[in-house]
């Protein structure tokens, strides 16, 4: 039996979770929490943008609380919502950098469009950094054997109680 690991009394071993597996559970949760308030507040005007930030929470929602029961599949699931979320986070970057960058109420220093529009695209990279380098810290977190480990059920191991029929 490793340091994740508790016997209980009626036979079999019952997982216990990390503090990294907790934090990032805690993390999510939060996360996927505010998201699905801030959808659901404008939600008679939601655009297909807002339903995919709709169902994207609800899904990392769930994910996210099914960490806290240590279940094997929200393991992988928090492993693919982070592959696809940060790949079509960066697919939308041109659409929202044009959107930011067309609208004159956004720009209020009055700098030169090119300028605003090089300004934009710099920060959009350095957000996509971010978003990749987190991406991959989840990804190499949730697949270190450790924590894998965790996540596997364990066999039941009886106890005899000294007679043997």
């Amino acid at each position: 039996m490793d340091r994740h690991q508790i016997k209980i009394t009626e036979g079999y071993v019952k997982n216990k979770r990390s503090k990294g597996v907790t934090f990032f559970a805690a993390y999510f949760t939060m996360s996927a929490a505010m998201s699905l308030y801030q959808s659901l507040a404008g939600f008679k005007m939601l655009d297909w943008q807002g339903y995919y930030s709709l169902v994207m929470s609800m899904a990392l929602l769930i994910i996210a609380t099914s960490l806290f029961q240590m279940k094997e599949w929200s393991r992988k699931g928090i492993i693919y919502y982070n592959i696809v979320s940060t790949m079509i986070g960066i697919a939308l970057v041109p659409i929202i950098l044009n959107k930011i960058a067309d609208d004159p109420a956004m720009n209020s220093n009055k700098i030169s469009a090119d300028s605003y529009r090089q300004t934009l695209q710099l920060g959009m990279i350095l957000a996509d950094v971010i978003m990749v380098a987190l991406t991959a810290g989840v990804i190499y977190f949730f697949t270190r054997p450790a924590v894998k480990g965790q996540f596997k059920p364990e066999e039941a191991t009886e106890e005899r109680s000294g007679t043997e029929q």
